[in-house]
């Protein structure tokens, strides 16, 4: 974290091989759309055979629904897995091995503002859940609840391991790991769809692409990819020197620029950088890019749930139960469980894994996990422009977390005019208003009091 220092628990873990057995595996957010694919893949599972997942959300009716679809899938899979529900977070932890997080703090109705509110000042947002503005005020929203999940595990389950999707994943794992000593991990799924992405184009499958990456979350370079030994950028840069890859023409053109492919898409990768998404460029539409529609969101998780009601009911068929679901939590905690080394790509501390990064900023890169824990794989130093860009955002992110944690507005306000597509001092300073004043109800934390107090009253926003 800025200006502190720390001795960190390294992500190791006391248990030897052979793993456990049964595990206990506790999903906090369980009303979310991620978990029938998380159940789908535990109930494949050899090694998770006979274990237990406790499903716990907030939202009464979200889990109910999802527990009746939960022991439908289990039912027609003949799946040896035990399903239990709870609104009850203490009671959801208690004794678990594995906690996986998804949760959306306000929901969607709150994250409209994190969108509405900063384009009344020019700045346009395609995802707003990492960076920008949308980035900064979802991390104080949500920072708040991560810590005491975790807390609570210190005293519940001390020993088990946190996976966390939630966003912005990269704050989230800062948070926990200043608070607490539970051993956090990030996951995301973006990655692997680039590397799918690339190896379709190429006339390729992605499981026969070896590739080397680094980063953070939404924003992690692709260093290095071969099948049999063979690099596989030459070909990609011919062929891009006169097109882009279908789709996503930005990180086709930083591909040209900086000569390596950043991850995980357009969408993402537009909010890193101050040039794709202004009034020149029409709101990104010279891109291809869409700002973020909450009201189509909400429309479509609409949908959804009736359709997850329609295959709990046994009206709709549950599709195929033996697909792969995509995420990859599962399959780590299998690697954990049997002791398989195997290697995934995951946002931990920084151990000299990328040595020009910041030691134990978070980084999105590949570690082998075993019963043993989270063994960090040595990348080497970052191309120099690619190590700039990405040092910028560790502080910004870190500044961001350390604002959140402490309640400081003067910070707050530091972190918001570091992302480049602010247009003024005086535009942050309202914009931070208007976004801490829409999300107050979630930022215990924060005073009530606007951060900025003049008698000129608030600057009319462009």
């Amino acid at each position: 974290m800025v200006g502190t220092v720390r001795v960190l628990r390294p992500y190791i873990t006391e248990r030897g091989a052979g793993g456990i057995s049964a595990s206990r595996i506790t999903i906090i957010g369980a009303g979310s759309h991620f978990t029938p694919g998380v159940l789908r893949d535990a109930m494949n599972s050899q090694t998770l055979s006979g274990s237990k997942v406790t499903l716990m959300d907030l939202d009464p009716e979200s889990l109910k629904l999802t527990t009746r679809l939960a022991k439908r899938m289990i039912q027609e899979r003949r799946a040896d897995l035990e399903i239990e529900a709870t609104t009850d977070r203490k009671t959801a932890l208690k004794s678990a091995d594995f906690v996986i997080t998804t949760i959306l703090v306000g929901g969607l109705g709150v994250c409209k503002t994190d969108i509405d509110i900063p384009m009344k000042y020019g700045v346009y947002q395609t995802v707003g859940d990492t960076v920008g503005p949308g980035g900064l005020i979802r991390a104080f929203r949500t920072i708040p609840a991560m810590v005491e999940i975790a807390k609570d595990m210190e005293s519940l389950c001390p020993d088990a391991w946190l996976f966390n999707y939630s966003n912005p994943l990269t704050c989230l794992s800062i948070a926990v790991r200043e608070t607490t000593d539970v051993k956090m991990v990030g996951l995301c799924h973006g990655i692997r769809g680039t590397m799918k992405t690339i190896a379709t184009f190429l006339g390729m499958t992605r499981d026969r692409m070896n590739y080397l990456a680094a980063g953070i979350n939404h924003l992690t370079w692709i260093l290095d990819m071969r099948i049999s030994g063979k690099d596989c950028y030459p070909k990609l840069r011919e062929i891009l020197k006169t097109t882009d890859l279908p789709g996503w023409p930005i990180s086709s053109k930083l591909f040209r620029i900086f000569g390596y492919f950043p991850s995980p898409g357009d969408r993402h990768i537009a909010e890193f950088f101050p040039y794709f998404l202004t009034d020149r460029t029409e709101k990104g539409a010279r891109y291809g890019l869409k700002l973020r529609e909450i009201d189509r969101m909400m429309e479509d998780k609409r949908e959804r749930t009736g359709m997850l009601q329609a295959q709990a009911d046994g009206s709709q068929p549950l599709g195929d139960l033996t697909a792969f679901s995509g995420e990859e939590v599962i399959r780590i905690i299998e690697s954990i469980v049997d002791n398989r080394n195997a290697e995934f790509v995951v946002n931990i501390p920084n151990e000299g894994f990328v040595p020009n990064l910041p030691d134990q900023s978070i980084i999105e890169t590949h570690a082998l996990v075993g019963s043993h824990g989270m063994r960090g794989i040595h990348v080497g130093k970052m191309p120099d422009a690619l190590a700039a860009i990405t040092h910028y955002r560790i502080i910004q992110q870190e500044l961001t977390t350390k604002a959140a944690l402490e309640g400081n507005k003067q910070l707050a306000l530091q972190a918001l005019l570091l992302d480049p597509m602010i247009g003024s001092v005086e535009d942050a300073e309202s914009m931070l208003d208007e976004l801490l004043r829409a999300s107050s109800r979630y930022l215990p934390q924060f005073k009530e009091s606007p951060l900025r107090r003049s008698s000129r009253g608030s600057r009319k926003p462009r």
